[in-house]
């Protein structure tokens, strides 16, 4: 199959984890499940009571990270329209809140959604896919985001292309994201890449190292500002429409 990324067709089988091949583009660099897993097997495990009481559970400890996060973002943004995209309970969409922004949280899951408007009843939370906020905002029946907050998203998604496109298509200009994903290059990944913690399946699709996450940004007209350190294998970016 091609890459998610490049569209390259060559790949090096990295091993297998479940049922999937975990392989790695030789052109860029990304390494991803092939085959990419099924809507049902998607929704199926998103569905999870399991996973849904998870983040309820940590909802408060959650509420407090993300204030320290958004806390030093706020110095990047130049306006307070804020969006959480892929909000699940909603924690740091109540954060944005808290600090003075006005906030939309979205959310594939119905379930997660519900939760959201439950614990957090201040903020509004919609069933929205980000290619659907973006036609929004491009037929103009939503205004842009000066601040897109996006934590351990993209490596779930099956078009991280499409989904960073329309990351773009809803930022004002000077706009900010805020982006985390695991981080495929970092010294702590194991040799042995499909025993790495963020290799599970079916839900992380794709693997980022700094330089293509670098390369996917710029190819959408988001220019990177700064990779946070992390002593974690974590890739956390801020960066700005240009």
């Amino acid at each position: 199959m091609a890459c998610l990324l490049c569209d390259s067709e060559e790949q090096q089988q990295l091993g297998n984890k479940d049922s999937y091949k975990v392989v790695e583009c030789s052109g860029c660099g990304l390494r991803f499940l092939d085959p990419i897993p099924s809507e049902q097997a998607l929704n199926e495990y998103y569905n999870c009571n399991q996973n849904q009481r998870h983040y309820i559970k940590v909802a408060d400890r959650k509420l407090k990270s993300g204030k320290r996060k958004i806390k030093k973002l706020i110095k990047y943004s130049m306006g307070q329209a804020f969006v959480d995209v892929g909000c699940n309970a909603g924690a740091n969409t109540e954060a944005a809140r808290q600090l003075g922004f006005s906030t939309l949280g979205i959310d594939l899951g119905s379930t997660v959604i519900d939760n959201a408007r439950e614990l957090f009843p201040e903020n509004r939370f919609e069933v929205m896919s980000i290619e659907n906020l973006a036609e929004q905002v491009k037929q103009k029946q939503n205004d842009a985001f000066d601040l897109v907050f996006c934590s351990e998203v993209l490596e779930h998604t099956t078009d991280p292309s499409s989904f960073i496109k329309s990351v773009k298509a809803i930022l004002n200009p000077g706009g900010i994201l805020y982006l985390t994903t695991p981080d495929a290059g970092h010294f702590r990944v194991p040799k042995d890449f499909t025993t790495w913690k963020h290799v599970h399946t079916p839900d992380h699709i794709c693997y980022f190292n700094r330089k293509n996450l670098t390369q996917l940004l710029e190819q959408h007209g988001l220019e990177v500002i700064k990779f946070r350190w992390t002593t974690r294998a974590n890739l956390q970016v801020i960066a700005r429409s240009i």
